[in-house]
């Protein structure tokens, strides 16, 4: 398969056999938490900014700054540490991992449209159909008083977004399918995002659908960035999605609450196996149902695009031979 994602992939000197990649995964991923543990266990960092305080102030703007912090410092490490890797271990530029400039703009803000307007039809569904309700709240915590905060958190899920996507489905995805075949690449990236999830899962109280929802979702994401040839698109699809669902729409994200106050607060009321309980909306039956469309139209736009290249390629070669 020639994909864009795998030619960009093989410029590098070296492609990683799973079982490295995937260590070199848990290393990235937990290496990134460690570093914020680490900074901020420092004095006088430990005392002048104490992380998890500003996390749970109830002034919404320090518990928006908290959580900014918490994200920009634990997810630019992931990035910085995958762009160690891909640099000094495989030896290519960092933008191979499917940053391309060419309509990258355009790609982001469409992926991210497509996030929003993926996430609000669920909860437009759960609302018609009563499983979930909006609830009030103080005005600096919840509405338009709330503003300012989110606008303070906003860089934190562009940043926490970006850097699960490109070590998934920027990276993994496309080292194994060079490596390999693309299918594999589809399954390791898919798996490893999952897990990464599962300890929020765990800690919300298993669910299957949590489950079943992070490898359709993941699944999703590596069909999109296989017909887009990249991941700007999936990277904006992903802090949109985090976003809506944390601070615009907000419930709980895979299991967390989010600091910063909300536009409109959500809580569930309908039965776990729509709703998904306390991990979110994510773990829900809806948000599988439209997540699994969304990768079914992707499949089909595939097929399409596909259909019509050798349907050119014919008329060309058609063309040439009459000549």
């Amino acid at each position: 398969m020639n994909n864009r994602i795998f030619m960009l992939a093989r410029q590098g000197k070296w492609l990683p056999t799973w079982y490295i990649a995937i260590i070199g995964s848990f290393v990235i991923t937990i290496g990134s938490g460690l570093a914020l543990q680490f900074i901020f266990s420092q004095q006088p960092l430990a005392t002048l900014v104490p992380i998890n305080s500003l996390i749970k102030s109830k002034d919404v703007y320090l518990s928006a700054l908290g959580q900014l912090l918490n994200f920009v410092i634990t997810y630019s490490t992931r990035i910085l540490l995958l762009m160690v890797w891909i640099k000094v271990l495989e030896k290519r530029p960092f933008w191979t991992v499917g940053l391309e400039r060419q309509a990258a703009l355009i790609k982001y803000l469409r992926g991210a449209l497509l996030g929003i307007f993926m996430y609000g039809l669920a909860v437009s569904i759960l609302a018609l159909t009563g499983c979930v309700i909006i609830v009030g709240g103080s005005i600096d915590q919840i509405g338009w008083g709330a503003l300012l905060g989110i606008i303070i958190i906003l860089p934190g899920w562009l940043i926490q977004g970006a850097s699960e996507d490109l070590v998934t489905r920027g990276w993994l995805l496309p080292t194994m399918g060079a490596r390999y075949r693309p299918w594999i690449g589809v399954i390791i990236s898919a798996l490893m995002f999952t897990l990464f999830h599962l300890p929020a899962l765990l800690a919300s109280g298993f669910n299957i659908l949590a489950l079943i929802s992070g490898l359709t979702v993941s699944l999703f994401l590596a069909a999109y960035v296989l017909y887009e040839g990249g991941v700007w698109g999936v990277i904006g699809w992903h802090a949109a999605w985090n976003l809506a669902e944390g601070n615009l729409l907000a419930s709980q994200v895979s299991g967390h609450d989010i600091a910063g106050g909300s536009l409109v607060k959500l809580v569930s009321v309908g039965p776990t196996w729509l709703t998904g309980g306390t991990f979110g909306p994510e773990a829900g039956a809806v948000v599988i149902a439209i997540v699994a469309l969304g990768l079914l139209i992707i499949i089909a736009l595939a097929h399409r695009r596909a259909a019509i290249s050798n349907e050119n390629e014919a008329a060309q070669l058609l063309a040439s031979s009459s000549n």
